[in-house]
């Protein structure tokens, strides 16, 4: 009993590392990464590659922990794509960040250009853009949709 049990667990552990392996960082186009604070900020990642294929982190604070892979329709992406466009996101100065304890950070990468910001900031010019992919988030990573769970916490 003990044998099928180790069987089980490692084909579930080759499964879950081959998902992982197919889905390459170097082709990442867009990175959303929420860090943590003391209190209960929500703390997650989700990357998007050149494709639409995305995979959505929770680690803390959010409704839906663990690991989840979907994937954005071809508008959707180029949606985005401009919004980031326009915004002029590589061009954009933003405040480096301070050595406060207590702050959430919010960071965006972009075709290799990475910008923080303290997530309370409401003035952010990054901030229709987190909206954006927050929004892509709900619809995409909440019970009863789609979405294929890769790993629970």
């Amino acid at each position: 009993m003990k044998a099928i049990g180790i069987i089980i667990s490692i084909i579930l552990f080759s499964c879950s590392a081959y998902q992982k392996a197919e889905y390459s960082e170097q082709s990442n186009l867009i990175t959303l990464i929420k860090s943590r604070c003391r209190g209960k900020c929500p703390v997650y990642q989700l990357d998007i590659n050149t494709e639409g294929e995305s995979i959505y982190h929770g680690i803390a604070n959010v409704r839906n922990k663990g690991i989840f892979k979907f994937k954005l329709s071809h508008n959707e992406l180029i949606e985005l794509k401009n919004q980031f466009d326009e915004l002029k996101f590589h061009e954009i100065k933003i405040q480096q960040k301070t050595k406060y304890r207590d702050v959430a950070y919010t960071t965006i990468k972009y075709q290799g250009t990475s910008h923080s910001y303290r997530s309370s900031w409401e003035a952010s010019p990054l901030k229709s853009i987190v909206e954006k992919l927050d929004r892509l988030i709900q619809q995409n990573v909440s019970t009863g949709n789609n979405q294929k769970k890769i790993y629970k916490q």
